[in-house]
């Protein structure tokens, strides 16, 4: 169940759009009646989307890819004051 954004109240699933890598879902809040949409990727799609990009995945926990990650945040925090 999702919350809704503006007063955290429950929400509901009024209509759902299914593409080739997502779902789109309409909900409206059941306590203040809201209307907002949200859409849900799984995560080879994610995944195929950082490959394309060169990206690192931050979702998953390989440790090649948290590997690549630490010559990355030291060059950020050089420099920076502790």
């Amino acid at each position: 169940m999702i919350d809704c954004p503006a007063c955290g109240g429950p929400s509901r699933v009024l209509a759902t759009r299914r593409d080739a890598d997502s779902q789109r879902r309409r909900r409206e809040c059941v306590k203040c009646g809201k209307r907002w949409t949200t859409v849900e990727v799984g995560l080879d799609y994610l995944r195929r989307i950082d490959r394309k990009a060169g990206g690192v995945v931050l979702r998953d926990t390989d440790r090649a890819e948290l590997a690549a990650l630490v010559p990355i945040l030291q060059r950020i925090a050089q420099g920076r004051r502790s």
